[in-house]
């Protein structure tokens, strides 16, 4: 009906998403809505004019330089300067903030030539220094071939808790709890992902055909240089038989392609067919051997 009214008249009595006065039961509720009405017009108004400035990106090394800048000829000329040179508008406020920061690094350093930009969202739970021990810790684990999930996550913060500090942690009465979320928020942070272990054989050379025919050449070689009957041409092979159930599943980086972990001690049953029925020169073999191998 709205619409109908402005394309007779050009005109509407109050904005569409807006209660009509004129369909209001009492003068009272007419003149609020009205009152209302007007108010909460000047409002949307001043939020549709109202545009956000253009956010401007500055880099480490160029933050550094409007920081010392400031520091030693002042923030009006590092505005004017910058301003120039880099074609945007620079802000004061910015400036100011560059000098500050680089004031705060040179305290540490005598040479600052970038000031990296901070941290954004939420600090940390365990602070920056743990929680940045904590995730080294992760990374060596993953290094080492072991496997990482949130209990393993939740495991190491609790060790590393313990030996900074252990009266924060909850069980001590602290205010430090660590749990599910806490767990999947690092790993998150980290960009690991669950995924399955890979098996290290699928992983083929590039030169893998030129390896094989070079082995197999070997071996014709061998053979016939030596003399070796057929019967003595054994080809090993071996299996695992794992003493303990391990998982196949942990946490690695999302996209990787080759996932490893160390697997349990196990059993290695290896055994040897011959080309030929054996006979007294050759006879089946069995092995068992105690391995420690990457699964």
């Amino acid at each position: 009906m709205a619409l109908q009214k402005w394309l007779a008249t050009g005109s509407i009595s109050h904005r569409f998403g807006l209660p009509d006065p004129k369909i209001q039961r009492s003068a009272v509720v007419v003149g609020e809505t009205k009152t209302a009405n007007e108010e909460v017009e000047c409002v949307i108004k001043r939020t549709v004019e109202k545009k956000r400035g253009k956010y401007q990106s500055y880099t480490p090394e160029v933050r550094a330089k409007i920081g010392r800048f400031a520091a030693l000829n002042g923030n009006k000329k590092a505005v004017d300067k910058f301003s120039s040179e880099l074609g945007i508008t620079v802000n004061e406020s910015t400036v100011r903030h560059f000098k500050l920061l680089y004031q705060d690094a040179v305290k540490a350093t005598d040479v600052v030539t970038e000031l990296q930009h901070g941290n954004r969202g939420r600090p940390p739970l365990l602070g920056s220094q743990i929680d940045r021990s904590v995730q080294q810790y992760m990374q060596k684990v993953r290094q080492a071939g072991g496997i990482l999930n949130r209990s393993i996550a939740i495991a190491a913060a609790t060790g590393i808790i313990k030996y900074h500090d252990p009266s924060q942690l909850s069980v001590n009465g602290g205010p430090i709890e660590l749990g599910r979320k806490w767990a999947e928020s690092i790993m998150n942070r980290m960009g690991l992902v669950k995924r399955k272990a890979t098996k290290a054989a699928r992983k083929l050379p590039e030169n893998f055909d030129v390896l094989k025919d070079e082995f197999h050449e070997r071996i014709v070689t061998a053979v016939r240089d030596g003399n070796i009957p057929e019967s003595l041409v054994l080809n090993w092979d071996q299996t695992g038989v794992k003493l303990v159930p391990v998982s196949q599943w942990t946490m690695a980086a999302e996209g990787s392609k080759q996932v490893l972990h160390v697997e349990h001690i196990y059993f290695s049953i290896q055994w040897s067919p011959t080309n030929k029925t054996p006979s007294r020169e050759a006879t089946h073999c069995v092995r068992l051997h105690f391995l420690c191998t990457s699964g």
